[in-house]
């Protein structure tokens, strides 16, 4: 799942959070910031402003909020994941790529409740014609294709068979990704210093059979991290 939604938040190799959303987020008390009421936490957020939908449509802060709302409205019919936003206060988006969220308690605990959530799109799912908050256990867009559906991680769910294969392909419109270096058709000098964008280059493997005998197979592709850092002189 981890490859198809985005959140504000990942786990590295070693287990540390890394940022996915994220571009910078201050942590507020009522010790650090008197606007904080005592005894509140107030996460300020700043997103990267060039993180896309798979239909085309910008990921904004909109997003962001909504989906802590949206996880909270639809706790009432019975979503498990709205008991760790019981002490949600808030959760705003105050700028096109500014989320305020805002808890009514003070703890260590709190990031981990919200930082690794699915962020999830607000114009497919702020629709209660198509899916309202009672709705929140029965939107399927794998089994129902004309269930409209979008995402923002490094590969987009193309096809499957139940109980025999499922196909994803790389997702064009990912933020972190760059087109691969082609070394062959390049006429940069040797001389030239490396590139120092960091970015995702995309590896495609082998096809993988998915079970004894069957004819039909995976393609799938490696997401090949690449940190490149400017050399000294």
């Amino acid at each position: 799942m981890e490859n198809l939604w985005p959140s504000l938040y990942k786990y590295g190799p070693d287990l540390t959070p890394y940022p996915d959303l994220v571009e910078k987020m201050l942590t507020e008390t009522h010790e650090n910031n008197l606007s904080v009421p005592e005894g509140h936490t107030r996460y300020t957020i700043d997103i990267i402003q060039n993180a896309t939908w798979s239909d085309g449509v910008p990921l904004t802060a909109k997003d962001v909020a909504f989906t802590f709302i949206y996880i909270i409205e639809s706790g009432v019919y019975g979503n498990p994941a709205g008991s760790d936003y019981l002490d949600l206060s808030v959760s705003d988006a105050t700028t096109t790529y500014r989320c305020v969220i805002e808890f009514t308690t003070e703890s260590y605990w709190l990031f981990s409740d919200f930082a690794f959530d699915y962020i999830i799109p607000e114009h497919v799912l702020n629709s209660t014609e198509f899916m309202g908050y009672d709705k929140w256990n029965i939107w399927n867009p794998v089994f129902d294709s004309d269930t409209p559906n979008a995402t923002c991680g490094p590969f987009t769910f193309n096809a499957f068979e139940s109980g025999d294969y499922y196909e994803i392909l790389m997702n064009p419109l990912f933020h972190y990704s760059i087109d691969p270096f082609d070394i062959a058709n390049t006429t940069t000098p040797l001389t030239s210093p490396p590139p120092t964008t960091e970015g995702h280059s995309w590896t495609p493997m082998v096809t993988i059979p998915t079970s004894i005998g069957s004819a039909v197979v995976i393609m799938y592709c490696l997401l090949k991290i690449i940190q490149k850092r400017r050399e000294s002189p």
